[in-house]
C-alpha cells in the first residue's frame, strides 16, 4: 500500500526566520516613515524661522534712523560663515562691520534701541533664539560719529534665528538690509548720482512712506509664492497686466528653495532667479523684457491722495552680465498715477516724474541696491485722484552695460519701494 504525502507543515525554525524577514521590512518601513516625518519638521520649523526673522527685521526697519543703535557690544565668529555652537549664534567675521551702539548715558527702551539678544522666540512648533546687529556699513570720514568715530551713512541690519532640537539646522537663518541715513542722499530729478559720495537729500521717514514689495503676481490674481521659471511676463502692452505691490512681506515659496525663481527665461543671458530688464539706450526700451512695471492698490477710493515726491528703493541685484569688465549700472524709473479697467490692464495713465540712479560697478553677485530719491521737481506734490493708483515701471540703460536683474518675491530677498503720499 501507497504512504500518503506528508502533511506536518513548516518547521519552528522556518517560521522563525519568516518572523524575522517580516520584522525587518517592518523596521525598514517604520525608519523610512520616521526620516520623512524628520525632514517635514524641519522643514516646517525653518519655513518658521524665516519669517519670524522677516518680522524682526521689518520692525527693525520702522524704529526709524535714529533708534537703530544696540543696546550692548557683540562679539563676531572666527568662522567666516558665522556658526552655532551650544544653540549661540556668532555672526561671520569675513563680513564684520563695525557695531553702532547707543550713546553713553542714553536711556534704551524697546522702542528706542535695538536689543542684540539672544531672546527666546517661539511660533508653531519652532523655538530658539534670536540675535540682532547693527553695522556700519558706510560712513562719512569727513564728519565725526558713532561708526569708528566717523558718521554713518548706511546701516546694516541684521537678524539671525537658531533653531532648537536634536533635528535643527546646524546653520542660523540669517537675514539683513540697509538703511541709508535720511539726511545724507542724492535727491535730485533727471539726474545720475551715486548716494556713496553725495551728501545732500530729502527725508522720507517710516512713519509717512508705505513700503510696497514687489512681487511675481499680476494684478487680480491671488498672491501666491512663485516657485516655477517661466518667460518674462508682459506687464506693459496695452493688454498686459501690472504685477501687484504688496505691503505683506513675500511669502516663502512651497518649495523651500532658497532662491527665487527666474521670471525671465526668455531674455539673453537668462536670469536664474529675479527678472532679467535689458538695457537700451537712454532708457527707451518699450519690449516685455526691456522694461517691466508694478502697480500698487488703490490709494483711496473716495477721496484724492496726495503724492509728495518722495520715495526709496530697496532692491536685491546683480549685473545682467557680470562677464562684462566693471560693469555698470543705470536704473531709470518712472512713477504714473493710473487707473486700471475691469481685466486689470491700464486704461490711463499720467506720467507724474522719473529719476535715473547711476551706480558704476552694479553688483556682479546679488547684493542690495538701495537710495531715497524724488521723482517731483523740489517743492512740489502731485494729487492723485480718488480710485487711482501709482505705477511704478523700471528700465535700463545699455551705456552702462546690457542691463541688471531684479531679484525680489522672496524673503530672502525682499525687493520693496517705499512712496510717500499724504
Amino acid at each position: 500500500m501507497r504512504r500518503l504525502g506528508r502533511d506536518e507543515g513548516m518547521t519552528i525554525v522556518e517560521a522563525m526566520a519568516a518572523a524575522m524577514v517580516l520584522l525587518v521590512g517592518v523596521i525598514g518601513t517604520f525608519t523610512a516613515f520616521d526620516g520623512v516625518r524628520r525632514l517635514g519638521t524641519v522643514s516646517e520649523k525653518k519655513e518658521s524661522a524665516s519669517r519670524y526673522v522677516q518680522s524682526e527685521l521689518e520692525s527693525l526697519r520702522a524704529l526709524g534712523w535714529t533708534n537703530l543703535r544696540l543696546t550692548a557690544a557683540v562679539s563676531a565668529s572666527a568662522d567666516s560663515r558665522g556658526i552655532v555652537s551650544g544653540g549661540t549664534y556668532a555672526p561671520p567675521s569675513g563680513t564684520a562691520q563695525p557695531i553702532v551702539l547707543a550713546a553713553s548715558g542714553v536711556t534704551c527702551t524697546s522702542s528706542t534701541c535695538v536689543t542684540s539678544g539672544p531672546q527666546t522666540w517661539s511660533t508653531g512648533i519652532a523655538s530658539g533664539k534670536i540675535y540682532r546687529y547693527v553695522t556700519c556699513s558706510y560712513a562719512d570720514a569727513t564728519t565725526t560719529g558713532d561708526c569708528n568715530g566717523k558718521k554713518a551713512e548706511f546701516l546694516r541690519v541684521t537678524v539671525a534665528a537658531t533653531i532648537d532640537g536634536s533635528d535643527a539646522p546646524k546653520n542660523a537663518i540669517v537675514a539683513s538690509t540697509i538703511v541709508v541715513d535720511p539726511t545724507a542722499a542724492p535727491s535730485y530729478v533727471g539726474t545720475s548720482s551715486n548716494p556713496v559720495s553725495s551728501t545732500t537729500g530729502s527725508t522720507i521717514g517710516a512713519a509717512t512712506g508705505t513700503t510696497y514689495y514687489l512681487t511675481d503676481s499680476p494684478v487680480g490674481a491671488t498672491y501666491a509664492a512663485p516657485v516655477t521659471d517661466h518667460a518674462t511676463r508682459d506687464t506693459i502692452s496695452a493688454t498686459g497686466v501690472p504685477d501687484q505691490l504688496r505691503t505683506a512681506v513675500p511669502a516663502a515659496p512651497a518649495s523651500g528653495s532658497l532662491l527665487p525663481p527666474s521670471y525671465s527665461t526668455d531674455a539673453s543671458p537668462g536670469a536664474d532667479g529675479g527678472l532679467s530688464i535689458v538695457g537700451t539706450t537712454n532708457c527707451t526700451g518699450t519690449g516685455v523684457t526691456q522694461t517691466h512695471q508694478w502697480a500698487t492698490p488703490v490709494l483711496n477710493a473716495a477721496a484724492a491722495v496726495t503724492a509728495t515726491g518722495n520715495a526709496a528703493l530697496s532692491l536685491p541685484s546683480r549685473s545682467l552680465n557680470p562677464s562684462v569688465a566693471a560693469p555698470g549700472g543705470h536704473l531709470c524709473i518712472d512713477i504714473y498715477s493710473a487707473a486700471l479697467a475691469a481685466n486689470n490692464t491700464v486704461s490711463s495713465s499720467t506720467l507724474l516724474g522719473t529719476y535715473h540712479y547711476d551706480l558704476p560697478n552694479w553688483p556682479a553677485t546679488t547684493d542690495l541696491v538701495t537710495f531715497p530719491f524724488r521723482y517731483l521737481a523740489t517743492n512740489t506734490t502731485a494729487s492723485i485722484a480718488a480710485g487711482r493708483r501709482l505705477i511704478v515701471r523700471m528700465r535700463t540703460d545699455s551705456d552702462n552695460g546690457n542691463g541688471i536683474i531684479a531679484v525680489y518675491d522672496h524673503p530672502n530677498y525682499p525687493g520693496s519701494i517705499q512712496l510717500e503720499t499724504k
